[in-house]
């Protein structure tokens, strides 16, 4: 095989090592419902804003508080529940959301998404529990076109202390929740930059490689030729 026959391999390799990369992150992969009215249910949540990671992500960056045990009597070792609304969603699309955290912060997390008529039809439970949750200062609500998804999050300590003082109140997990769109419903767009980055250095290793190669095939015959004389 050829080494222009082995760049493909090469490449989908890197991808799938990539692509496999899971450390202090926790995401879920969706399909955007179709438009749904959500009465102003929520606008009081957190919102994903315009975001550095691609052109089309979004996210927030958030300090959520954790437990040891579940902020609710449904819900057992799940830790503490936090809402976050999606808006501005394109119907069919493909989208990844996912929290990311820091290794030194040790956290579980679960992540739930509910449509508005979930919401709204649930009245004892999940409209209670958005409507209670408490309002975090931020910059003026955006109303975007596009359909809206609930992003329910619980976030469970995930280590233990011998100090009494920090198992009864665990420190809070700064987190970044970032919204990131599929590029043909097939690869996370903050991907692409690290795709094409991977083939350059691919393409450019090969005559490189062969190159080097060559240069040291020529150093070891002249060695060669040396001892033999």
């Amino acid at each position: 095989m050829t080494p222009l026959q082995q760049l493909p391999l090469f490449v989908l390799a890197v991808l799938a090592l990539l692509l496999g990369v899971k450390a202090n992150t926790e995401k879920e992969i969706f399909l955007a419902p179709r438009w749904q009215e959500d009465q102003g249910v929520g606008d009081h949540l957190p919102q994903l804003m315009p975001s550095e990671h691609c052109r089309n992500c979004r996210s927030a960056r958030l300090r959520l508080e954790t437990d040891f045990t579940n902020d609710h009597e449904f819900f057992e070792d799940l830790g503490k529940q936090h809402w976050i609304r999606i808006d501005g969603l394109k119907e069919g699309q493909r989208y990844e959301v996912r929290v990311c955290w820091a290794a030194t912060q040790p956290t579980d997390f679960k992540l739930d998404l509910f449509e508005p008529e979930e919401v709204l039809h649930d009245e004892d439970w999940l409209l209670a529990q958005v409507g209670k949750y408490p309002s975090i200062s931020q910059a003026e609500v955006v109303k975007r076109e596009g359909s809206t998804l609930f992003l329910r999050v619980f976030a469970k300590t995930a280590y233990f202390s011998a100090n009494k003082t920090r198992m009864e109140n665990p420190e809070p997990v700064d987190v970044d929740i970032i919204l990131d769109p599929y590029v043909f419903n097939v690869v996370p767009e903050s991907l692409l930059a690290i795709i094409g980055l991977i083939v350059v250095v691919a393409v450019a290793s090969w005559p490189l490689g062969g190159w080097i190669h060559k240069v040291l095939t020529g150093v070891g015959r002249l060695d060669t030729e040396k001892k033999d004389a």
